[in-house]
């Protein structure tokens, strides 16, 4: 007459025999996503008898994510639950807890109400499981939009020199910070394509690229304007951008298209660097490394030296290395 199932993943009312619904789903869910967080079931039963686990099961409330007791080494042995533990506390707690709730009207209505918890935690948004408190609320708000509500506080206060200056320098930032959310997917898109190579995955690295580097060339210029845009941001984007196109080189392969978009990509970062005739970061000797670093992908095979877009970019990106006074120096140390 006993329910078959496994305890330790079971809701109060699936070990009860009580009626069970997809609210029982949540609680295993809540059981899963609590081993996930920290190396351990919610509820312990060992050593315990049928009748001590159905009262454990069905009252006792499982400790917090945040507050179970560190794994032993060769449980964990890269320390990575023990180097998240931090993290659980506060939103997490609620969320895991909220799924474990031992009434099921209590829990999470179904599991796409779980996952989208979840998703607003990623976001920094506030959380179902925490409710509504008003300063619960005001503080996420305030830490979310954090840049935002310093610009306006700052332009609220004056909109004399410091006060224009302020709100300028906000979209220096918004427009650093558009394109570093653009690199980071389009890394995570990579990571996906070589998982699955072919003409698709190439295509859409392909787009990838060329919306970045339209995006880049519209607002890298006005960053390398801006008195108000330390040159270390600029450099930091330019960093991260030669990191991707290095990591879209395995995927590119030897297709020509999706090679050309990335020598293009190339030669935008290289205009940065250093410009005969537009604002740069004054360096011509890393142009030059990135141009030589582009010639090299664009010329890897024969199939690549002779289709006409790519010779049309390594036209592009030979004009630029002629112009540069780091290259005339080469030449005359080589003489």
């Amino acid at each position: 007459g006993l329910p078959i199932l496994t305890a330790g993943y079971a809701s109060p009312e699936q070990i009860t025999s009580k009626t069970v619904t997809r609210a029982s789903d949540i609680y295993s869910l809540g059981v899963v996503l609590y081993e996930l967080l920290t190396g351990v079931r919610p509820l312990k039963f060992d050593g315990l008898g049928l009748p001590e686990i159905l009262t454990t099961v069905t009252t006792q409330i499982p400790p917090k994510p945040s507050t179970q007791q560190p794994l032993p080494d060769e449980a964990d042995p890269g320390r990575l639950l023990a180097s998240m533990r931090p993290q659980l506390a506060g939103d997490l707690d609620c969320i895991v807890l909220m799924a474990l709730r031992k009434e099921p009207e209590r829990r999470y209505p179904s599991a796409a109400e779980f996952a989208a918890d979840i998703q607003r935690f990623q976001q920094g948004r506030a959380v179902i499981a925490r409710g509504d408190g008003k300063m619960y609320l005001l503080g996420k708000t305030t830490r979310r939009h954090r840049m935002k509500i310093a610009a306006v506080v700052l332009i609220g206060v004056s909109l004399s020199g410091a006060g224009v200056a302020s709100y300028f320098a906000y979209q220096e930032y918004n427009r650093n910070q558009f394109l570093e959310n653009e690199l980071k997917q389009n890394k995570v898109n990579a990571e996906h394509a070589k998982t699955v190579p072919g003409p698709e995955s190439q295509a859409q690295v392909r787009r990838d690229i060329d919306r970045f580097v339209a995006d880049y060339e519209k607002r890298s210029p006005a960053m390398l304007e801006s008195h108000l845009v330390p040159r270390a941001v600029t450099t930091h984007l330019v960093t991260q951008s030669l990191s991707y196109f290095s990591e879209v080189q395995a995927v590119a392969g030897n297709d020509p298209p999706t090679v050309a978009a990335l020598g293009r990509a190339y030669l935008a970062v290289a205009r940065t660097q250093w410009s005969l005739d537009r604002k740069s970061l004054n360096d011509p000797q890393k142009a030059l490394d990135t141009c030589k670093i582009a010639v090299k992908a664009l010329t890897a095979t024969e199939k690549l030296k002779d289709d006409p877009s790519v010779n049309d970019v390594l036209t592009q990106i030979r004009a630029q290395v002629e112009a540069n006074p780091a290259a005339r120096e080469g030449l005359r140390g080589n003489q």
